[in-house]
């Protein structure tokens, strides 16, 4: 699998941010996959602090397909990062046919030895312009959080 990976504990989580990278495979196909960070608001009467936490979309790209879902990301009390609500998944694709899709979070919270978890599948039918059946295959994308806030997207 290819990816990209984000330092979250350099990161200034009180701004939004988009990033998009594009990657060839090693069959020559291009891969763009995008993240975009949206911070949550503070809450009325808190303190001034830097926020940890907010609303992730994670997007991939792969030739004529498209999948993206949204999910949250908070710092948790044991100092590691919890994925929840993970939610919206969408798919999309010329010539092509779901026959089915799932979203799960495999890990709610990050542990010292093993990282919090969001993935989503998308079983796809492809098929040529005539609409001849040429391919059935699963899509992936899976975003972890390690403990000290390494975020990773897998495809």
């Amino acid at each position: 699998m290819m990816g990209e990976t984000y330092n979250l504990e350099e990161m200034d989580l009180s701004v939004p941010f988009t990033d998009t990278q594009k990657f060839v495979t090693p069959e020559g196909e291009t891969v763009t996959i995008t993240n975009t960070f949206t911070p949550a608001p503070a809450n009325r009467g808190s303190s001034s602090y830097t926020a940890t936490q907010g609303t992730w979309t994670s997007t991939m790209s792969y030739g004529i397909f498209s999948m993206w879902y949204k999910y949250d990301l908070s710092k948790n009390a044991n100092g590691g990062w919890e994925i929840s609500n993970a939610r919206d998944l969408g798919y999309s694709g010329a010539f092509t046919k779901v026959t089915s899709s799932s979203l799960k979070i495999g890990q709610a919270s990050s542990t010292s030895s093993l990282p919090a978890e969001v993935s989503a599948n998308c079983y796809v039918s492809v098929f040529d312009n005539a609409w001849i059946h040429i391919f059935n295959g699963t899509y992936t994308l899976s975003v972890t959080v390690n403990h000290t806030g390494t975020l990773t997207m897998k495809y």
